[in-house]
């Protein structure tokens, strides 16, 4: 029997690209975002066809990830990312 969801109630891949619309902007919700949540719940649900080394291929697939976060973000300042912005008006104090 089929799951029915609440009318008006979103799936988490439409609650996720609906944040990030308003977060970063809908270009990036859209494309960027939910095409990665796209392709993570392909290969996750793949995943499961490989009998007994399921775990194998999803610590895999999670190390991978980690790699690739840590190549995109290895460069940013997070110190200057994360500073308190001034408030409108105002200038910084030094």
């Amino acid at each position: 029997m089929r799951e029915r969801r609440a009318r008006g109630a979103p799936d988490r891949g439409a609650l996720v690209v609906s944040y990030l619309r308003l977060v970063v902007g809908m270009r990036f919700a859209a494309v960027e975002a939910g095409l990665a949540q796209l392709i993570y719940l392909v290969l996750f649900s793949y995943a499961f066809f490989f009998k007994g080394i399921t775990g194998l291929v999803v610590t895999i697939g999670s190390i991978l990830t980690l790699f690739v976060v840590m190549q995109m973000t290895g460069r940013i300042r997070w110190a200057e990312k994360f500073a308190a912005a001034p408030a409108p008006g105002r200038t910084p104090a030094r």
